[in-house]
């Protein structure tokens, strides 16, 4: 099985900025780290090689500092990886995003002469939070696709997902190709790196996809800021104004009538059962 995993290196949430002249996120300054998601779409795809065999290889599209998703992906057991990279490339929406990933992915088929089996994406990104880079990637290359997966296997020439809601669990199955959005699970990580061959990518760099390569895939009309379809009409910050009461004394239903006298006074609905 060949499978691509789709990484991105977000900005640390609890430092960033908003400009709102610009209505974009400062991301120039900020710690980075690779999105917890993608980080489990790749341990799926490591462990369904070890599995069922074949290959996996690491997209990225950013600044040169998302090499970095290459480097420890590939350090951890991948077996290639790109950073597609490119002044055109810079304000791409999901949309355009997409589009760009879906060049990649046709031109690595023809560099490689193989249609690839699989592609995982996180199914969502902290930084944006939106889930639709995954789906609309599936669309660009008309490729099926099962979103918010927690398990992958290969059952014969069928793949299988299990997605898990708060009502139920199910197995879907599907045709290959498909491509599927893995969900998140905080805390685990990305396995323990071959810290030579870290250190050896680190020095050499990473191989770099730019708008030369994948221009005969994309319509430049449809990327970069000028391209993306969606525009921001207005961002903010929430302004939030937290009271800190504790209420301590009296019996336990003196202190719940005064838990609702004070709901009242900021003009809390309450309703009784």
């Amino acid at each position: 099985m060949d499978i691509i995993v789709c990484m991105k290196l977000v900005p640390n949430t609890a430092h960033m900025t908003f400009n709102p002249k610009t209505m974009r996120l400062e991301r120039y300054g900020i710690l980075s780290l690779i999105n917890p998601a993608d980080i489990d779409a790749l341990e799926c795809a490591l462990n369904m090689k070890k599995d069922y065999g074949g290959t996996v290889t690491i997209l990225t599209m950013g600044i040169a500092s998302a090499s970095e998703c290459v480097e420890k992906g590939i350090a951890a057991g991948a077996d290639e990886g790109y950073l597609i990279t490119d002044s055109a490339f810079s304000g791409s929406d999901t949309y355009a995003t997409a589009m760009v990933l879906s060049a990649a992915v046709r031109w690595l088929q023809q560099k490689n002469e193989k249609r690839y089996d699989l592609i995982l994406c996180g199914s969502v990104t902290v930084d944006g939070e939106t889930g639709q880079t995954g789906a609309e990637l599936a669309e660009q290359l008309n490729w099926a696709q099962i979103s918010c997966a927690s398990d992958l296997r290969q059952i014969g020439d069928k793949l299988w997902a299990k997605q898990e809601t708060e009502e139920e669990t199910l197995w879907l199955e599907s045709d290959q190709p498909t491509l599927v959005t893995i969900e998140p699970k905080y805390g685990k990580g990305l396995r323990p790196v071959d810290i030579e061959k870290l250190r050896q990518l680190e020095k050499e760099g990473v191989p770099k996809l730019t708008l030369e390569e994948l221009e005969p895939w994309l319509d430049c009309s449809a990327i970069g800021a000028h391209g993306s379809p969606t525009k921001i009409a207005r961002s903010y910050v929430p302004f939030t104004d937290r009271k800190q009461i504790v209420i301590s004394s009296g019996s336990d239903s003196e202190k719940a009538q005064a838990l609702l006298e004070l709901l009242k006074q900021e003009n809390c609905e309450v309703t009784y059962e």
